[in-house]
């Protein structure tokens, strides 16, 4: 218990040690030397670890003084990717899936993309009616397998985020006939009640 109470009292011994003690008993900080003052506020008064000097500074050079060949203008860059891509759909012969087999699961399969908004609701326990949702433009692309790639959701009018990522989420799940003669591009628009 020895080893407490000595530790104790260096505590208390060093903590009683601060700044003087006006005749109101407040403690007053020490006044800093006109020396200190001079050099400005420390590291402490301001929380900056140092300030900059512009004198005897390098400054920034010019563009003329430094002699460089001016810039030549450059035509937009085409990207090699989505022109290859272009080409390609152009000269693959599109597929064909009956129209009326289409529809009906297009029906079935944008119903679902519907039913987000009540998911989001779910997710955020709200009513449905208070998730913005009104209409979507949806694009992609049916493959010769009758999978889907290349989604995207375009927002038409005011549509909430968490919606849009749900249908885009849903519709990268969707399956359909496969069609004759090669990929399908679709897009759809659609509409929340």
């Amino acid at each position: 218990m020895r080893g407490r109470t000595s530790c104790l009292a260096v505590v208390v011994a060093i903590c009683s040690v601060g700044f003087p003690r006006s005749s109101s008993g407040e403690d007053k900080k020490p006044e800093p030397a006109p020396a200190l003052l001079a050099k400005g506020p420390s590291l402490r008064e301001t929380g900056r670890v140092g300030s900059a000097s512009i004198e005897g500074g390098v400054g920034i050079e010019r563009r003329a003084a430094l002699n460089l060949p001016a810039e030549n203008s450059v035509a937009k860059a085409v990207n090699t990717d989505e022109a290859e891509d272009q080409a390609q759909r152009k000269s693959e012969p599109r597929g064909f899936i009956d129209p009326i087999l289409l529809d009906q699961e297009l029906q079935a399969r944008l119903s679902m993309a519907r039913s987000c908004r009540v998911d989001v609701a779910r997710h955020k326990r709200v009513a449905p009616a208070q998730v913005l949702a009104k209409a979507l433009e949806l694009r992609w692309i049916i493959l010769p397998s009758g999978t889907v790639a290349g989604t995207q959701v375009v927002a038409t009018a005011p549509v909430d985020p968490e919606v849009m990522s749900c249908v885009k989420l849903r519709m990268a799940s969707w399956t359909f006939t496969r069609p004759q003669g090669g990929r399908m591009a679709m897009d759809r628009a659609l509409t929340f009640h």
